[in-house]
């Protein structure tokens, strides 16, 4: 069973933690973002169990009352960024849908967008020249804040090149 103590230095209002320390404290024991609830002021030098929950998160305890819970933030992970920000760059510079391929990657993700959450991602012609086509792509959040960047270099195969 896991356990936690939040030694008295880190108090915040009288007789209980920071809370935005013990919500860090909590959230470093999972394996991806988590947001966390406060229950109850989390008492200090006392120790408290964590119950794991149903889907990944946590329930942190003092004896039998819940103090906060942990559950997953939903951020998409980083793979599915570049790949929300690839295929737009292919139609960006390939609108006939001709068969090109993806020969260099380049993308830089400001933020982690949440799952569900509403995002545009856009795609612009950067330049040709012969068989290679460059493309940029933006992915911005529901708000309308640039949370990505890429740059791609797709190259059509010659003439009678089979590809599979």
């Amino acid at each position: 069973m896991k356990t936690l103590t939040i030694a008295a230095r880190f108090c915040g209002p009288p007789g209980s933690s920071n809370g935005g320390y013990f919500a860090g404290l909590v959230a470093t024991l999972a394996s991806e973002t988590v947001a966390v609830r406060l229950l109850e002021p989390p008492p200090l030098e006392t120790e408290l169990t964590l119950d794991e929950l149903e889907g990944g998160g946590w329930r942190v305890m003092q004896a039998t009352e819940p103090i906060g819970e942990a559950r997953p933030a939903g951020k998409v992970r980083a793979e599915f960024m570049s790949a929300a920000l690839d295929c737009p760059g292919y139609y960006a510079v390939a609108p006939d849908d001709r068969m090109m391929l993806l020969v260099e990657f380049t993308a830089h993700v400001d933020r982690r967008v949440h799952i569900a959450e509403s995002c545009t991602v856009v795609g612009w012609h950067v330049g040709s020249n012969g068989r290679k086509h460059e493309a940029g792509t933006a992915l911005y959040d529901e708000e309308g804040e640039l949370c990505g960047l890429a740059r791609a270099l797709w190259i059509e195969p010659r003439s009678g090149e089979h590809v599979t």
